[in-house]
């Protein structure tokens, strides 16, 4: 520091008065101003800062000279090693910080860049070692060399991005150690490792019998957070029951490409595909989608009767229950559609007649 003693020159002249009155002074080698001598005692001490980085040591003519006549001189020369201080701290190559990007799939144990960082300072004061400050499971560093390798499963769909701070510190053994810091952005590149999803697993989807052709019966939807191609999915059919059944490749609509019957089929078990277009390995899923036909009452035809009108004698004392006429109609639908039920609706005969309505 300013001021602190660096040597005392001691000289010897055995004349007496002026001859003998010794002055000291650096002559040469002084070049930064960085030392002082006083010129009655000869001790040199630091006058300016000095920075080891720029000059290591200096080589000092010392002179020394009496104040008689003729004037006598002599002169030595002292040479001064500036020792190491730690008054540097690391410095990172790359100034503003550091950008990769590596795909998603890098495997653990991958080293992925070195941050390198220098420290003009000497021995233990300009070595360094590096760390990782921020939290991270996915990524290590060689605290030696400064190489950042994987040391955890990454993910993009789970983190996309890792911003993290990287330590320099040097090794100081005596005060305060310095240190510097960095950032290191790391983008994950997407890789289509994720198959669509459906949503949901599975579909179950009722149908009316009489839908008409090109009815949606059912709609598909998946979801897969892969980028580019790898996001985008086609659907498929992996059987659609002799064409009954086609779904659009883009939207998932599923439609009727023919008319349904209840009573020829009631339930359908459609395997369905979603494949997306990644490259060069495309991914897909599998689910099955349940069509549960529903019947309508098609009741397309009245009942008739064979005969519009009918007519039968019957005795004034015959007995209550006697039987007097069974009427016959008929219905053209099938099943329980064509099924007849008869009542007795209007006429004079009300409450003096009965109908069995099945017979």
């Amino acid at each position: 520091m300013i001021g602190s003693s660096v040597f005392k020159v001691n000289a010897y002249d055995g004349d007496t008065g002026f001859n003998g009155q010794i002055l000291f002074s650096i002559s040469d080698g002084n070049t930064d101003n960085c030392f002082n001598i006083d010129m009655e005692t000869g001790l040199i001490s630091v006058f300016l800062p000095m920075d080891r980085e720029k000059r290591d040591r200096y080589l000092l003519n010392l002179t020394i000279y009496d104040l008689g006549l003729p004037q006598k001189t002599a002169w030595r020369l002292l040479t001064v090693y500036i020792e190491d201080a730690n008054d540097n701290a690391p410095q990172f190559l790359q100034e503003g910080g550091y950008t990769i990007v590596i795909p998603e799939n890098t495997a653990i144990g991958t080293d992925v860049i070195q941050v390198e960082a220098t420290d003009k300072d000497l021995g233990p004061n300009g070595e360094i070692v590096y760390s990782v400050l921020s939290s991270t499971t996915q990524f290590g560093i060689n605290s030696t060399n400064g190489i950042v390798y994987v040391a955890g499963q990454l993910d993009r769909e789970f983190v996309p991005v890792f911003n993290l701070k990287i330590e320099a510190r040097d090794k100081a053994e005596k005060g305060s150690q310095k240190f510097s810091a960095t950032t290191l952005k790391v983008i994950l590149e997407d890789v289509n490792d994720c198959p669509p999803l459906f949503i949901p697993n599975v579909y179950k989807a009722r149908a009316l019998e009489d839908l008409p052709v090109g009815t949606v019966v059912a709609w598909l939807d998946t979801q897969d957070p892969d980028l580019g191609l790898g996001g985008q999915v086609r659907y498929s059919l992996a059987n659609d029951y002799n064409e009954w059944f086609e779904v659009d490749k883009a939207s998932g609509a599923i439609r009727l490409t023919k008319e349904l019957d209840y009573e020829t089929r009631q339930f359908y078990n459609l395997t369905v595909k979603a494949k997306d277009k990644g490259r060069p390995v495309s991914l897909l899923s599998v689910t099955s989608v349940e069509v549960e036909v529903v019947d309508v009452n098609e009741n397309l035809y009245a009942p008739y009767f064979s005969h519009f009108a009918l007519t039968v004698p019957v005795k004034e004392n015959a007995r209550i229950g006697t039987t007097l006429l069974q009427v016959t109609a008929e219905d053209e639908d099938t099943g329980r559609d064509g099924e007849i039920q008869y009542s007795i609706r209007d006429g004079s005969g009300l409450g003096r007649f009965a109908i069995d309505e099945e017979t």
